[in-house]
């Protein structure tokens, strides 16, 4: 089984070579798809492993703009494109750390009996169980002319990170380039509406969850401690998250403190039992 990794980047140049190094120590031959924005910092494109490969057209990116789904996208289509063909895809940042090896990545992706990974909470009137629920209403559920909800097509957020097989990156592929509803909402939104956005915590969770064809679980497989903060924003892990990321078991953990993340990854690999 080929793994792909659609990786965006953007100034963190060493943290996203050494991403590229773990994966290749850990995984047999992974494509690695990246979206860099070189208007933010220069990779060198000699210093890249053979199996790595640049999105030529790339574009500027910004959080919370439309311009950082463009480059997911376009990370996600030239992954989809590598051959071998990949099976599986990781939407990825280079803060994020590896914590299995490679026998329990494969056998936990061949065993699985969903499509895709994300995490994704339906947002609807009467379902405000708490604030964030109330701020993704007014973020994504604006009046506009492309309106795309329905009582069979419903809103969902959560987290932009996913793991997904072949049919269901497909669906996503396919989705944008017929630009549904969904995607002319949510640009119009982040480019239009006095209202802030994060966009692509919506967009992906909506085309999934909403795709018929497809078996979408709510774990994104990923270690993230939302906690320390209150929700704000999530932990920078050290070596004293590895006994709760462990416990965990997820394949992936985020945002790794860079000072930290070899001491943690050998930590991690080291008591990996498969």
């Amino acid at each position: 089984m080929r793994i792909g990794f659609a990786i965006t980047s953007y100034n963190n140049t060493k943290e996203l070579s050494t991403l590229l190094d773990e994966l290749n120590d850990a995984i047999s031959e992974p494509a690695l798809a990246i979206h860099h924005d070189f208007s933010q910092a220069e990779l060198s494109r000699n210093h890249l492993p053979a199996n790595a490969k640049l999105v030529e057209d790339w574009q500027p990116t910004a959080w919370g703009q439309w311009s950082l789904v463009e480059a997911e996208i376009a990370a996600l289509r030239l992954a989809w494109h590598m051959e071998p063909a990949c099976e599986w895809f990781y939407l990825i940042s280079p803060v994020d750390l590896l914590c299995i090896k490679e026998k329990q990545l494969i056998e936990e992706l061949r065993e699985s009996v969903y499509d895709a990974y994300i995490h994704h909470e339906r947002i609807a009137e009467g379902l405000e169980l708490r604030q964030w629920h109330q701020t993704c209403k007014a973020r994504y559920k604006q009046e506009t002319a492309h309106w795309p909800y329905s009582a069979q097509y419903q809103c969902y957020a959560g987290d932009q990170w996913f793991t997904a097989n072949r049919k269901a990156v497909e669906t996503i592929l396919n989705a944008h380039d017929q630009h549904c509803l969904l995607r002319q909402h949510l640009e119009w939104c982040s480019e239009q509406s006095e209202v802030p956005i994060i966009p692509d915590e919506c967009y992906f969770a909506t085309i999934l969850r909403n795709a018929k064809n497809l078996a979408v679980s709510s774990n994104n497989l990923r270690y993230i401690d939302w906690q320390t903060h209150n929700g704000c924003s999530p932990k920078l892990l050290s070596s004293e998250d590895a006994a709760n990321i462990r416990a965990a078991g997820p394949p992936f953990a985020r945002k790794a403190d860079p000072g930290q993340r070899k001491a943690l990854h050998e930590q991690l690999m080291n008591h990996t039992q498969r």
